[in-house]
């Protein structure tokens, strides 16, 4: 059973028996699905629970006495007999946290408790990977979280500090594949990209991986004990570094790759870089995607696939001082977006489809342009024809023209002006009109001509006051218009200072 843990993904149950289903790889597996639920512990009378959000641990909480705060502060020699009795007498007394009376009692300070807690919280989880036996369940869904003080170390770090210190040689056998077995890297970023410290041992076993030898020949080619050589391939297995090649499996080529070396990488993530990239997501395809040309190879695929994965492995979001859920999302978005790109163009046939349904949204694309270039003349002569009419004093003829043109060009704001226009002419369509040269406003708030032609259009109404705030309001887009400065008789009588004045 465990065997096939390492060969093909598969999903745990919800609740099982850790020596079916050891610890490692159900929470490898929780962080590989992105969950969020309560995993629940029990081993006879101890009972634990490991908060988990979105695949991360983030709280821990034990009902072992000797994993209380106040037990491990003295166990540690940081507060003595005395004080812990107090502790917990004000603990019965007053409900309060442990830690909160630590700190009333200033026997820690407030930045020592945030620090040991986030070390009890690790201590609870850690202990948990040298259970022999035990069973678990897995509570799916979000869950109430009053903790401010919450881990921000990422799973597979966790994974790896919990089997180092396992000193139990049965205990890592039983959850390691046969020693004939031919282990090879992982091709999913996911995994390979993930937060993690690998220190040099580990580092030694995973330059041995290289789809050819086998779990016993890395051991003997490491130089390292047996059992260290066991615990590093143990946690390159269950952190999902890396996988078994043997079995043969037509599906397992898709998830080995040719073995380069990997580093880890602690640079720092660029957020600016992360919020551009991510707001292009619905604009790019697949090439774009991944920043190659249409003819690039294979190994030109690859390489950019593994480049973008690793700037954006959602666990980058870890080693950020403040990060959020949003930024969180965007990372996941971006990740599944580039290996969404990566599977389409590294696989022969999707990758033929795509190119073909490619070039069918080009030739719409095109065809769409040269259809809108054909519709914005075609407007463009309407206009002309329209004009002509309104010359002519056929103000019908003209605002046929001219819902013609908007028609085929809705952005236009001239053309809904000049139909408002001709709409004034004709009579029970002044609001019709003044529609229209609103319209034209949105479209071009700066353009004076269609606030002049909405003011007109109030007049005719006997809207005068309106007329008179319109032509106030286009004054402040164009405070010289000679035209609009004479209709107010701000400069010298004229039309619009004859149109309101009294008669």
């Amino acid at each position: 059973m465990i065997y096939n843990f390492y060969k093909n993904k598969m999903n745990i149950p919800l609740k099982e028996n850790i020596k079916k289903f050891p610890l490692p790889y159900i929470l490898n597996s929780i962080r590989e699905e992105n969950t969020t639920g309560i995993l629940r512990l029990i081993n006879q009378n101890i009972k634990k629970d490991l908060f988990i959000k979105g695949g991360y641990i983030i709280f821990a909480a034990s009902n072992r006495d000797e994993e209380r705060l106040g037990d491990l502060l003295l166990k540690s020699g940081r507060i003595n007999k005395e004080q812990y009795n107090i502790s917990v007498r004000l603990l019965k007394e007053t409900g309060k946290r442990q830690g909160q009376i630590f700190v009333e009692q200033k026997i820690i300070t407030a930045k020592e408790l945030f620090l040991l807690i986030r070390h009890q919280i690790k201590e609870i989880i850690i202990e948990l990977f040298s259970w022999e036996k035990g069973e678990y369940e897995f509570i799916l869904g979000e869950f109430p979280m009053d903790e401010v003080i919450t881990l921000d170390i990422s799973t597979g770090n966790i994974i790896i500090e919990g089997i180092k210190r396992i000193n139990n040689l049965t205990l890592i056998r039983a959850g390691l594949p046969p020693v004939d077995s031919i282990p090879a890297v992982s091709s999913n970023p996911l995994n390979i990209f993930q937060d993690v410290k690998l220190d040099s041992d580990v580092e030694k076993i995973l330059s041995l991986v290289n789809g050819k030898n086998r779990a016993m020949d890395i051991c003997n080619l490491s130089g390292q004990t047996e059992i260290d050589a066991l615990k590093n391939i143990y946690l390159l297995y269950s952190t999902g570094f890396i996988l078994n090649k043997t079995g043969g499996a037509k599906t397992q080529k898709k998830e080995v790759i040719e073995q380069e070396p990997i580093k880890t990488s602690e640079e720092s993530i660029d957020v600016e870089k992360t919020h551009k990239a991510f707001s292009l997501l619905k604009e790019q395809n697949n090439y774009e995607m991944l920043g190659v040309k249409e003819n690039a190879t294979e190994i030109e695929i690859k390489k950019a696939y593994f480049r973008l994965a690793k700037e954006y492995h959602p666990d980058r979001h870890l080693n950020l001082k403040e990060s959020t859920a949003d930024f969180k999302n965007e990372l996941e978005a971006l990740f599944a977006r580039i290996t969404e790109a990566y599977n389409i163009l590294i696989d022969e046939e999707k990758k033929r489809e795509y190119d073909t349904s490619l070039a069918a949204r080009f030739i719409k694309h095109r065809e769409k342009e040269e259809s809108k270039e054909e519709n914005i003349n075609k407007a463009k002569a309407q206009f002309i024809i329209g004009k002509k009419n309104m010359d002519k004093g056929n103000f019908w003829g003209a605002a046929d023209a001219f819902r013609w043109a908007i028609r085929l060009d809705p952005n236009n704001a001239k053309y809904f002006s000049y139909f408002g226009k001709a709409l004034s002419y004709v009579p029970r369509r002044l609001h019709e009109a003044e529609d229209n040269c609103k319209n034209a406003i949105k479209l071009e708030p700066t353009n004076t001509e269609h606030y002049i032609n909405l003011a007109m259009i109030y007049k005719k109404a006997g809207l005068e006051a309106k007329a008179r705030a319109i032509l106030e309001e286009a004054l402040k887009w164009e405070p010289q218009n000679e035209t609009i400065l004479s209709e107010l008789g701000i400069k010298r009588g004229g039309f619009f200072k004859n149109l309101f004045s009294k008669k």
